[in-house]
């Protein structure tokens, strides 16, 4: 009994020890300028359809809109883009319809007031020109000097293609616009998936699943917030091992 108590006496030391002369990797502030993030936000005649709990998919991505604006640092670079807002989805009207997108917030520093009004002020109308709204976002934040976000919101995929919003993605990237395309689909069918996830996979950025009003607020809350995050990691990254036998060794700094 006393050499186990002796030994978890040494194994706590060496654990302490270890905490003192092995800093962990750790966020430190940049020099770089502000980021800068950009939402583009579904507005066709889809997002009228029911979202559960008695709201429609667009009083849902409102909310989650309202909602991002109250979360983010004061001071942030925010901008607001919008498609399918003002033509109807009439077939007739498809022409028009697919070049239905609006900046209606450039991207500046961040005025929750009048940022929420613009919110309030479109309704859920037309077509779904994905494609078209990346390559005029991808514009909006070339004037911007430090990290570049855009983060898409939609409920289905692309009907003003072509071109494919991927290919649009892709060739975002191949001219040297260096910002990250992350995408949220909100109740997407297996189709839209596929197309939203491969513009965040040739965009460099990530995809979500929305199945929710509530989802589709938690998650463009966090998107949102780690866009706009002035920090980076520090330390020295490691590959670990799948078992105890090839773990790797960790030293001080790692």
């Amino acid at each position: 009994m006393l050499r186990l108590k002796r030994t978890r006496t040494l194994l706590l030391c060496a654990v302490v020890l270890l905490g003192v002369i092995t800093p962990p990797a750790r966020a430190q502030e940049t020099d770089e300028p502000p980021p800068a993030l950009l939402m583009i936000m579904d507005s066709s005649g889809s997002m009228n359809g029911s979202a559960g709990g008695g709201l429609t998919k667009i009083q849902a991505a409102k909310d989650a809109l309202d909602g991002v604006v109250e979360s983010l640092p004061e001071g942030s670079r925010v901008g607001l883009r919008v498609y399918g807002h003002r033509v109807s989805n009439a077939p007739s009207a498809k022409p028009r319809g697919c070049k239905d997108t609006q900046l209606i917030v450039p991207v500046g520093p961040l005025r929750p007031n009048q940022m929420k009004s613009r919110v309030a002020s479109f309704d859920a109308r037309g077509w779904t020109p994905i494609g078209e709204s990346l390559r005029r976002g991808a514009g909006d934040l070339r004037g911007e000097d430090g990290k570049r976000t855009i983060v898409l919101v939609s409920d289905g995929i692309d009907t003003c293609a072509p071109p494919p919003p991927c290919e649009v993605a892709r060739r975002i990237v191949k001219e040297g616009i260096d910002l990250r395309i992350d995408t949220v689909g909100f109740q997407v069918d297996a189709k839209a998936r596929r197309e939203l996830r491969c513009i965040a996979r040739v965009g460099k950025g990530t995809y979500v699943d929305a199945r929710s009003a509530d989802e589709l607020a938690d998650d463009l809350a966090q998107i949102s917030l780690r866009a706009l995050r002035r920090y980076e990691t520090t330390g020295t990254a490691i590959q670990g091992g799948t078992t105890d036998a090839d773990a790797a060794p960790i030293a001080a700094g790692q």
